[in-house]
C-alpha cells in the first residue's frame, strides 16, 4: 500500500499568476491551473500502473520577499498496465503507456500545504524548493466503473477476517519539489518543476 509518487521529469506545470511576484512577493497573492503527467512507482508491490493525466489548482500567498505558502488541489488518473508476457510483468509497466484489455482505473485526489522558497523573486527567472504535507485519497475501479475489490486482483488478497476489501484509502503523505518560474508578462508565470510524495500508513 505503501507508494512513493514520481513525476518530475515527467511533469509540466502551467502557472497563471492573478498578482506579479517578480517585484515584490510580501503580501501578494497568486491563483495558479496545472496540468500534466504523473507515474505511480509502488514500493512494495509490482509496477502495474501507466503514465496518466494530472491536473489541479494553487493558491499562493507571500509571507516574505523570499517565501510563501501554498495550498494545492490535484486530481490524477491512469490505468493498469498491459503486461501480456512474462518479460512484462517481471520488468513492470515503468514509463508506459500501454494500458490493458478492460483495464482498471485508478483515481486520486490530493490537498496539500506547502511552503516555497523562491531564491530569485525578483527576476523574471525564479528557481525555488518547496515542502510541506497533506491528505491522499485514492480509489481502484474496475472497466465498467464499479469499485474494485481486493480478491479481483488476486483471491489471496484479504483482509484479517479473511474477506474480500474495498482497493481505495486515504492517507498523510509528505512532499518535496524544486522547480523554475518564468514570468513573460507582469500577471503570468510558467511554471516547470518535479514534485516527490510519500504516502505513509497514517490516518
Amino acid at each position: 500500500k505503501r507508494l512513493l509518487w514520481l513525476y518530475g521529469a515527467i511533469l509540466l506545470i502551467l502557472s497563471l499568476s492573478v498578482v506579479s511576484y517578480p517585484i515584490e512577493m510580501k503580501g501578494m497573492v497568486g491563483l495558479g491551473a496545472q496540468g500534466g503527467l504523473w507515474k505511480p512507482v509502488l514500493t512494495d508491490h509490482s509496477d502495474i500502473l501507466i503514465v496518466g493525466p494530472q491536473g489541479g489548482v494553487t493558491l499562493k500567498y507571500g509571507i516574505l520577499k523570499y517565501l510563501a505558502v501554498g495550498v494545492t488541489g490535484t486530481y490524477f488518473y491512469t490505468w493498469q498496465a498491459k503486461l501480456d508476457t512474462e518479460a512484462k510483468m517481471k520488468d513492470g509497466a515503468k514509463f508506459s503507456f500501454s494500458k490493458a484489455d478492460s483495464a482498471w482505473t485508478y483515481q486520486h485526489i490530493l490537498a496539500e500545504v506547502a511552503v516555497y522558497y523562491y531564491f530569485l523573486p525578483e527576476k523574471k527567472f525564479t528557481p525555488y524548493i518547496f515542502g510541506g504535507g497533506g491528505v491522499s485519497i485514492w480509489k481502484v475501479k474496475d472497466s465498467e466503473g464499479n469499485q474494485l475489490t481486493s480478491d479481483k486482483i488476486d483471491s489471496l488478497i484479504l483482509d484479517t477476517n479473511k474477506k474480500p476489501f474495498d482497493v481505495k484509502d486515504q492517507e498523510i503523505t509528505a512532499l518535496v519539489g524544486a522547480g523554475i518560474e518564468y514570468y513573460p508578462a507582469p500577471n503570468v508565470g510558467i511554471n516547470i518543476g518535479g514534485k516527490f510524495h510519500y504516502l505513509t500508513h497514517l490516518l
